[in-house]
Order: structure tokens, then sequence, then C-alpha cells
């Protein structure tokens, strides 16, 4: 349904964040939790450049106010294509879910391009505390859309959430490919 691109922003960097986002030195691990609590809904993106200050100033690293933001700035297009067939499905009385890992500051765009109406359920990470690839996330957004996991077939462009919805039992596509997609969409509802 909508492709975001992974680790590039939507404008170019300049040295000023590059290099202060250095200068942290965070930890892999310190990194990955702080971005998960983002993702879950936990902490806002505005607050997570807050909670970032203390690591900055041990390193006597100077932060500008606006660091963690440019990371979260993604370039995010609408396949219109996955979207109209999605249409044509619920037509055709299939149930539709969005499933995504957002954050709380993200979700009026994400409104802004994307009907949310289309939907029978919405499945925001941020709204609900858990996110893909995380077994939970697949279990509540079967539960929300009345089907049985077996009867789901999910579409991502994100090879994690694609295995993360096989293990909870869905037929998954790893969309690398929109319109190949598509054509392996109608070879499983078909099948």
């Amino acid at each position: 349904m909508t492709r975001a691109s992974r680790g590039r922003a939507a404008r170019p960097p300049t040295n000023r964040h590059v290099g202060s986002l250095q200068s942290l030195k965070l930890s892999d691990q310190v990194t990955r939790i702080l971005a998960e609590r983002v993702v879950n809904g936990e902490i806002g993106v505005d607050d997570l450049q807050t909670r970032v200050g203390p690591y900055a100033d041990a390193r006597g690293v100077e932060l500008h106010g606006d660091e963690i933001a440019f990371l979260f700035e993604i370039d995010f297009t609408v396949i219109r294509p996955v979207i109209d067939r999605l249409v044509g499905l619920r037509a055709d009385g299939y149930r539709t879910g969005l499933l995504t890992n957002s954050f709380q500051s993200f979700r009026a765009t994400l409104d802004e391009l994307v009907d949310m109406s289309r939907f029978d359920a919405v499945i925001d990470s941020s709204e609900v505390g858990l996110r893909k690839p995380e077994r939970a996330i697949y279990d509540l957004t079967a539960a929300r859309l009345g089907v049985e996991p077996s009867r789901i077939i999910f579409l991502d462009d994100f090879g994690p959430n694609v295995t993360g919805a096989r293990a909870a039992g869905w037929t998954a596509i790893h969309v690398t490919d929109p319109i190949e997609a598509l054509g392996e969409l109608d070879r499983a509802l078909a099948g």
C-alpha cells in the first residue's frame, strides 16, 4: 500500500545533523530501544530529542533540537494500484486492514494520504503499543478483522515483517515490486 524508504531521509542530511548524531555514539541497543519506544507510541519524536539530551551532554555534543525529527522524516509514497485493488477486494466482500509501524506525529500525514475508511481495521503501532514483527500485533490484527490467521494475506516491503506474519500463520507476500505483488496476491486468492 505504501512505500517508505528506510535509512534515507526526505531531505538531505546536513553536516550538523550527521556530526551531532554520530558524536552521540549511542549503542545499537540504546538506539533500537529508543526507536521502538517511539514506534510503540510510548514517547513522541519530540520527547525522544529531550531524552537523548543527557547522552549528548555527557559527551559534550551540542544538539540543535531537530536531529531526532530529522531521523524520523521519511520519503513516503502511496502506491495507488495497491489501494485500488484493496478497495476492489473490499467491494467483493473481503475484509481489509492496514497494519503499520508508525509514530504518533506521522499519523496526521498518513491520514491525509490514505482514506482510512477504506479499511475494516487500522492497526497503528503507535496507538496499540506493539509493532511488526512482534507476534502480538499480528494476533491483534486478526482479532480486529475477525478473520482466522490462516485466511489472511499480508503484503509488506520489509522482510522481517513478512517473516513475522508467516510465523503468525498468515500468507505473506514480500513486496519488492508492487505490480508483481498484486499478481502474487491474485494467485494467493485463487489458490
